[in-house]
């Protein structure tokens, strides 16, 4: 589990977060939302350890997120981040491979080898395993970077033994992994998601989107100046009220009885440019 408890964290007398508690449980899929400069990404990378918190403190699976050997860290706790920039021409087999260097000293070995295939296949790489990066689109690109943080987490015995869940709990942080992403694709990444949370993974993912969010999500934090207004589960905890603070949109909340999840419908107006206080 992850456990963040009066996380906040501040910036040349800024405060971009302010005190936050938050728990990620193994099976979760839990989603960040809000407006930009909510402090979404501030969230992610002090989870993910690229900040330092200004105060309170992080556990992952019981012990502090900052007492972990960097290669440890690697093998239970993967990020996706929301910029990538590549300047040299690895080939997709190349960059897949990278997401491996925790797990070998040398040489990769045939375990490495099947969890590379594997993937290459469930992102819908493999036929263009050797093409540059750089020839990629920024979709594509994107798809590259997830079979990298995938190949860094899975173990080969989830190959081998695919009903058990993960041998430790792992976590996988995406920031904003849409992005990018033509619908298809961004249906597939997080269903993706949910496939390694029934495997006992837990996942925290940035989304723009809130229909993705109560499509996808078992919880969410919608966030506003750095400050929470709501976590639970999507369909309570976005409602008209909560989003009309969080981005000054008014909208409605369709239930649709063909879908298992509630619909989020914008009203066209003239929209409330500046988020309203909380």
């Amino acid at each position: 589990m992850i456990h963040a408890q009066h996380l906040s964290y501040s910036l040349g007398g800024r405060t971009l977060l302010q005190p936050q508690t938050i728990c990620v449980r193994p099976g979760e899929l839990v989603a960040v939302a809000g407006a930009n400069g909510a402090g979404k990404s501030t969230l992610l990378k002090l989870l993910s350890r690229d900040l330092a918190p200004t105060s309170g403190t992080i556990q992952l699976n019981r012990q502090a997120l900052s007492a972990y050997p960097a290669r440890d860290l690697a093998k239970c706790r993967a990020v996706l981040t929301q910029q990538n920039t590549l300047s040299f021409p690895f080939s997709i087999y190349e960059l897949v491979m990278m997401g491996r260097y925790p797990h070998f000293d040398h040489q990769p070995t045939g375990q490495d080898l099947a969890v590379v295939d594997y993937v290459l296949h469930q992102t819908d790489l493999a036929h263009m395993t050797h093409r540059s990066v750089l020839s990629l689109s920024g979709g594509e690109q994107q798809r590259v970077f997830l079979a990298r943080v995938m190949a860094q987490l899975i173990d080969y015995h989830e190959l081998t033994h695919p009903e058990s869940d993960s041998l430790m709990p792992k976590f996988l942080l995406l920031d904003e992994p849409t992005t990018g992403l033509d619908l298809y694709y961004q249906h597939a990444l997080l269903q993706q998601a949910r496939q390694l949370t029934r495997r006992g993974y837990g996942v925290v993912a940035i989304l723009h989107d809130l229909n993705l969010v109560m499509q996808y999500a078992d919880q969410v934090l919608l966030l506003h100046q750095g400050q929470s207004l709501a976590f639970g589960p999507p369909a309570t905890a976005l409602t008209p009220y909560t989003i009309r603070q969080a981005f000054g949109l008014d909208v409605q909340i369709i239930e649709q009885p063909a879908l298992d999840y509630p619909i989020v419908i914008p009203i066209t107006r003239q929209p409330h440019y500046q988020p309203l206080n909380a």
